[in-house]
């Protein structure tokens, strides 16, 4: 559980974890296993980070470096002898007017911080539940079978509150009093079976799995505001507000269907090689195409136990090299032209937005490759480890919307476009200074560096 305040005044987090462990023989082939874990979050406060917020937008920008934060607190919550909240930043006194005075006393783009945030209360609570609960039965005791049920959901609901005070209070700041809220739901669920062979034959250690993953997403969501400020101060309700209320809705539901193998074989715990072959059928990709064939291999040389007499403070070492794919997909939606209904009428009729994308009717979904070759070293009993890796990747062919002329109706073409390339190398060092039976100390660096990162090509007959 934590319970945390945050830097920003009013601001805090607390978060509460319930987890549970477990797994149960039924029987001496049968077991289940379950781990689940379920979370609850509570946050105030506002956090943005944009141009001219009235925390981090204000230092080194609008904020005078002059300012004690400590008068900023004493201060807070002083106002003008009409009721207005003051302000670091009022206008000059050539301004004041007996008939207007907030026109003087009114914050002049910006509040004090400490009246600004007691003055603003956003509340985010979020619900979540994920982990997963699996049957495995031994058929026998090199065979075994296992089916699981993974989930991840999500609940969140957020109100924001703006309170009239700050409208009141101001000449150019652009603050209106209003109430927003928020609700979304999402949930992934992935339904597993996979049949396990592992045997070991002399010097020979020999792992086979061949599963199916079916996996379904729902999201949704509704969020509304008032408009304007509202007529009645610090009622904070949608039906409150001065102007027509802003909302909106959306909903989207995906899938996948996936089968694939994976084989693995060691000799004398020197030698290891391994291969995945995967076939996923996407619903974001068009029915009559949504096949994306992935594969993968690797083989690794784990050296140090025929070196360990020539080299005895190498405490283990590893050559590694390996080459894959990754699927890629679109969006859910991003096949055909959708269009976006509106409340308001002409004459009426309702109002749709067309479409400013045109899709290409044989688009498609894409594979990334990558290769990677390294070495693991670790020394001295492993006090000290190091770990070096040069990466290459290429992705061919993807989703891209290119940029199209306007005169074409259209803004953005989707299509399978170009090449790029790209290649890096990545340093990890653990070092453990102290180790006893009853304290352990790591540090680990790392360091990475991107070294090419080209478009080998945008798309036909463009280099």
């Amino acid at each position: 559980n934590l319970d945390v305040k945050g830097l920003i005044p009013t601001s805090k987090m607390q978060r509460n974890n319930l987890s549970l462990f477990t797994t149960m023989d039924i029987t001496n082939k049968l077991q289940l296993a379950a781990n689940v874990t379920y979370l609850n979050q509570k946050t105030t406060g506002e956090f943005e980070d944009d141009y001219s917020n009235q925390s981090t937008g204000s230092f080194n920008s609008w904020y005078h470096r002059n300012l004690d934060m400590d008068k900023m607190r004493e201060l807070n919550n002083l106002r003008s002898p009409q009721g207005a909240l003051a302000s670091w930043n009022h206008k000059n006194p050539t301004v004041y007017d007996a008939s207007n005075p907030l026109n003087f006393y009114g914050g002049n783009y910006w509040y004090n911080f400490y009246s600004y945030f007691d003055n603003v209360k956003n509340v985010n609570n979020r619900d979540r539940l994920y982990g997963d609960v699996s049957l495995t039965y031994k058929i026998t005791n090199d065979l075994k079978v296992r089916a699981t049920y993974r989930k991840n959901q999500l609940n969140t609901n957020q109100e924001n509150r703006t309170y009239s005070i700050l409208e009141s209070s101001a000449t150019q700041t652009g603050t209106k009093a209003g109430y927003s809220t928020e609700q979304t739901y999402s949930n992934r669920e992935n339904f597993e079976g996979l049949i396990s062979y592992s045997k070991k034959i002399k010097d020979f250690s020999v792992t086979a799995n061949a599963g199916v993953d079916i996996m379904r997403s729902n999201y949704k969501d509704i969020k509304a505001n008032t408009t304007n400020g509202l007529n009645a101060p610090d009622f904070f309700s949608l039906s409150n507000s001065k102007d027509p209320i802003g909302y909106s809705n959306y909903r989207e539901q995906s899938k996948y269907k996936a089968g694939f193998v994976r084989g693995d074989i060691g000799w004398k715990n020197l030698l290891f090689a391994e291969f995945t072959l995967r076939k996923d059928y996407f619903s974001t990709l068009r029915a009559e195409d949504n096949g994306i064939l992935s594969k993968s291999f690797g083989a690794s040389f784990v050296f140090s136990d025929l070196t360990k007499n020539a080299i005895p403070f190498l405490s283990f070492g590893k050559i590694r090299a390996s080459w894959g794919e990754i699927p890629q997909t679109l969006e859910a939606y991003k096949t055909q032209a959708t269009y976006t209904t509106s409340n308001n009428q002409w004459n009426g009729n309702f109002l749709m937005s067309t479409p400013n994308s045109l899709i290409d009717p044989n688009i498609k979904g894409a594979v990334s490759t990558q290769r990677e070759i390294g070495i693991d070293l670790k020394f001295m009993k492993n006090r000290f480890g190091l770990s070096v890796t040069y990466w290459d990747g290429t992705v061919k062919d993807f989703p891209y919307a290119l940029t199209i002329p306007p005169t074409t109706g259209y803004t953005t073409y989707l299509t399978n476009i170009g090449e790029i390339k790209k290649n890096g190398v990545e340093v990890l060092v653990n070092i453990n200074p102290i180790r006893t039976k009853t304290f352990n100390w790591d540090i680990t660096a790392t360091w990475a560096k991107l070294i090419t990162n080209d478009i080998v090509s945008i798309a036909p007959d463009v280099p």
